[in-house]
């Protein structure tokens, strides 16, 4: 539908690649994850946006607030190197986010 959008419609917002990056990144640090780790997961997130991947992107974000606050996902996960091989490996991520 084209036209002026309607008035319960929130204006669109424009930011930057970095600027949402930090964003993410400041979530996760304030949830405790470690700078690493808020890095990574941000770093994840942006990059699905820049792809295009919206679902896999930054909207992801409540999700992981609710799983971490929940206490389903851990925030300080310990990664551990179970088994591996040339191909592959196999990591204990201790509930760790996805990313």
């Amino acid at each position: 539908m084209s036209g002026p959008r309607a008035a319960s419609e929130p204006a669109a917002t424009i930011t930057t690649a970095d600027a949402l990056h930090q964003f993410a990144r400041d979530v996760f640090t304030r949830l405790g994850t470690s700078a690493e780790h808020a890095t990574t997961i941000a770093d994840a997130l942006v990059w699905a946006n820049s792809r295009g991947v919206d679902s896999h992107g930054v909207t992801r974000i409540p999700r992981y607030v609710e799983l971490i606050e929940r206490g389903d996902v851990n925030p300080t996960p310990t990664l551990t190197a179970r088994v591996e091989t040339a191909a592959t490996v196999l990591i204990e991520a201790d509930r760790a986010p996805g990313p």
